[in-house]
Order: structure tokens, then C-alpha cells, then sequence
């Protein structure tokens, strides 16, 4: 699927193409241009945790 990168020191889009793996119900895994990524969801469908970035807390 097309996407776009916002680059984050020079605030520079980048467009480039990614893939999208529902690995499992809760996992989702993201591959393409930039580095491949991992996102563990909620059972509402939202990111709930990515390793070193983010953790949902309630």
C-alpha cells in the first residue's frame, strides 16, 4: 500500500510503500520502505503497545 514517512529531523515527507500483517488477532506487523515494526493491539482494534515507544496505561 502507498504511505508516506514524515521524517522527523528535517521534517521531510517520504513516500514509499508498506506492508500490513495482521499476525494475529492482537499483533500487527508493518514492513516496507523503513524499518519493520510490530504493534501489539487492544481488543478495540487500538495500539496498545510498541516496544520502547508506547504502552497503553488505564
Amino acid at each position: 500500500m502507498p504511505s508516506a514517512r514524515i521524517l522527523t529531523s528535517s521534517l521531510t515527507v517520504v513516500s514509499g510503500t508498506a506492508t500490513y500483517h495482521l499476525i494475529s488477532p492482537h499483533r500487527l506487523r508493518i514492513t516496507g520502505d523503513g524499518p519493520a515494526v510490530t504493534y501489539e493491539m487492544n481488543p478495540a482494534g487500538l495500539v496498545a503497545h510498541h516496544p520502547g515507544t508506547l504502552r497503553l496505561v488505564r
